[in-house]
């Protein structure tokens, strides 16, 4: 009976081990690539990596986004000029100046239709600016509605004191700084 005990232990720490190998990342001459243990697995050419959840990390090639698996692999190529973690599995990306979803094996789950997208949830019912207007995308369906929660303000808050509508937005914000300053 130990026999058998001792020869599952053995198993499950042989798994472990090769689980454990994660991906490290080097820069060499202001790029960098990606090897396991002393090995390398993606070579010397990106300009910029940020680490994401569940080992991912997007990477930026020329100026464009992607995302390195785990396991070493381009599981979404660099094309795009954004690239967002939403949550696990979900990704914003921005690809000619519009929006879209992915997931981490680089599946479009939302269309580069959209000019913005705030909120995605489980079942990829999305918060979405389509077309200059927000709205709910459920089931393929556009539900527009005027009670909209935004994690992304369109416009940030402002100090009270000045009158809206007089200048740009921007005179507005400078405004609105001075007379923060006072008060404090």
């Amino acid at each position: 009976m130990s026999k058998y005990v001792l020869l599952n232990l053995m198993f499950f720490l042989l798994c472990l081990s090769a689980q454990s190998q994660e991906l490290m990342v080097k820069e060499k001459d202001g790029l960098y690539g990606f090897f396991k243990k002393k090995t390398m697995v993606v070579d010397f050419q990106f300009d910029s990596v940020e680490q994401q959840y569940d080992g991912f990390y997007s990477v930026r090639k020329a100026g464009k986004w992607g995302l390195i698996s785990p396991d070493g692999r381009e599981s979404i190529p660099c094309k795009y000029d954004l690239l967002y973690s939403m949550f696990s599995p979900f990704y914003k990306a921005s690809f000619n100046g519009m929006m879209g979803l992915l997931d981490t094996a680089g599946v479009v789950i939302l269309d580069f239709l959209y000019d913005e997208i705030d909120h995605v949830d489980q079942d990829t019912q999305a918060l979405v600016k389509y077309q200059g207007k927000w709205c709910w995308y459920k089931n393929g369906a556009y539900i527009y509605d005027d009670d909209f929660i935004f994690h992304t303000p369109d416009t940030g808050a402002l100090f009270p004191g000045c009158q809206q509508g007089i200048g740009s937005y921007e005179d507005l914000t400078n405004c609105a700084n001075e007379k923060m300053l006072q008060y404090i």
